[in-house]
C-alpha cells in the first residue's frame, strides 16, 4: 500500500472491491502472496464505468473519488464518496479474521 499512497488525493478517483467467499486467491495475491505487477491476472477483472480496475463477480464493486484524507499515527484513513456501485444477489462475502478465513 506504501507505493499507492502517493496516488490517493483528494479529487483522485478510486475503487473498493468487497470480496465474496470464492476470492481467496484473489485476496491472498492482494496480500503480498504474488508479485505487484501479477497480482491483476488473478480473478475476473474488467474496467468500471469510470476506467479503474472492477472484480467482475465481487461481492460488491464501489467507484468512488477522495474527499479528504485524514492522518492518523503512521496511517491514513481516507474518506471517499461512492459514484456508483454494483452489489451482488448472493450475499456471501469473503471474511477473514484471527489469522484465517471464515
Amino acid at each position: 500500500m506504501t507505493s499507492l499512497h502517493a496516488l490517493l488525493v483528494p479529487t483522485a478517483p478510486l475503487s473498493v472491491n468487497l470480496l465474496a467467499r470464492h476470492h481467496r486467491a484473489v485476496s491472498m495475491a492482494f496480500g503480498g502472496g504474488v508479485p505487484r505487477d501479477e497480482r491483476f491476472k488473478v480473478g475476473d477483472w474488467q474496467e468500471g464505468a469510470g476506467g479503474l480496475p472492477m472484480l467482475a463477480d465481487a461481492q460488491a464493486n464501489l467507484e468512488c473519488v477522495i474527499d479528504a484524507m485524514l492522518a492518523y499515527g503512521t496511517h491514513s484513513i481516507v474518506i471517499a464518496r461512492v459514484i456508483r456501485a454494483r452489489v451482488s444477489d448472493t450475499v456471501a462475502p469473503l471474511i477473514y479474521q484471527d489469522g484465517r478465513y471464515l
